[in-house]
């Protein structure tokens, strides 16, 4: 079933436009540039010293804009398929999320960097509860897991590292709650792709689709420019390395830029899905800034990220910091504490 968005009312004009002619060309090149990336994340993966289950996500984003851009690609032959409930709903989910998924992975990487900046040597055999304490020994095979590097870690100014927890406490709340955040922000783009059909035949529909877009995109902003500015503060104040900081920063930035695009046009309304006028998002300038300030960040993000060992740069471990979840691990810390006090 297709439909051609002839109507009396306005709707949100689709992010990207529908697949025409002139999308043809820049589909196949962003299909061919991200199918080439997948087996850099897969050889990551394998890879035992680079292997890190963050970069997972970022493999499947692959995947999916290598489908994606196929589809468009395809369909830009093909107007009636272009603007079918399928594609329509496919598509402007997908652009709301991609880069908020990729946003999630990596606020996990900067929770680790931080915190293993806050171990001094002392942690590497002991294991620090979510409010600081310190307990039972770790075995050598967990300790060689969550921990880093001497050279990811706090240094004072004698040269000497020291041991942290009231700041790797608050590092892992502060980032565990922006990973929520993110989580919402997916969830809410999401549900606004998913509503996307019915906001071209009901302008109630439309208002609500408009709204939860604004919500889960700006949600991602916040979150991206709440990262981006805390790992500055960290480089600048020398809690972290600087390489990896202002790396971790660029990529945060892409992010950014992706944000504030889908925030500008994300104004625009059309009563048609085949229009071309000003603000239906299907005009020559129009695709172009799409694929500059949407599509482009996206891959070059994805890209920076395959391009380095991320778990030798930051820390990350397998799966992150080796902490629990944000208000898990206060909770069990409790929990072992009652039962502490039973015995």
């Amino acid at each position: 079933m297709s439909l051609q968005g002839q109507g009396t009312f306005e709707f949100p004009s689709p992010v990207g436009g529908i697949p025409l002619s002139r999308d043809f060309a820049p589909s196949i090149l962003f299909a061919i540039v991200y199918a080439a990336l997948v087996p850099a994340f897969a050889h990551r993966l394998i890879n035992k010293a680079s292997r890190t289950l963050l970069l997972l996500g970022c493999l499947f984003f692959c995947v999916e804009r290598v489908v994606i851009f196929s589809f468009r690609a395809e369909e830009s032959h093909d107007t009636s398929s272009g603007t079918s409930e399928f594609f329509l709903t496919y598509m402007q989910t997908t652009w709301g999320v991609g880069f908020v998924t990729i946003a999630q992975s990596w606020v996990v990487v900067l929770r680790a960097f931080l915190v293993n900046s806050t171990k001094g040597p002392e942690a590497d055999g002991i294991e620090t509860t979510a409010d600081g304490d310190m307990e039972r020994p770790l075995t050598a095979r967990s300790s060689e897991m969550d921990y880093p590097p001497a050279s990811n870690r706090a240094v004072c100014n004698d040269g000497f590292m020291v041991d942290k927890p009231r700041e790797r406490f608050w590092f892992r709340r502060i980032l565990g709650f922006g990973r929520l955040v993110l989580l919402a922000a997916n969830i809410i783009d999401t549900v606004a792709g998913g509503l996307y059909w019915n906001a071209l035949r009901s302008a109630g529909a439309a208002r609500t689709t408009q709204q939860l877009r604004y919500v889960g995109t700006g949600l991602a902003l916040f979150t991206n420019i709440a990262m981006f500015v805390i790992v500055l503060w960290a480089c600048f104040t020398h809690r972290v390395p600087s390489r990896a900081a202002l790396y971790h920063a660029l990529i945060s930035s892409m992010l950014i830029i992706i944000a504030i695009y889908r925030l500008v046009v994300m104004r625009f309304q059309t009563t048609s899905l085949l229009s071309s006028a000003p603000g239906s998002l299907n005009s020559t300038a129009s695709k172009t800034s799409f694929y500059v300030l949407h599509v482009l960040p996206e891959w070059f993000a994805t890209l920076l990220m395959v391009s380095i060992n991320v778990r030798e740069w930051y820390g990350t471990g397998l799966k992150g910091d080796g902490s629990l979840s944000p208000f898990g691990g206060h909770l069990f810390s409790l929990l072992r504490r009652g039962r502490k006090l039973r015995t």
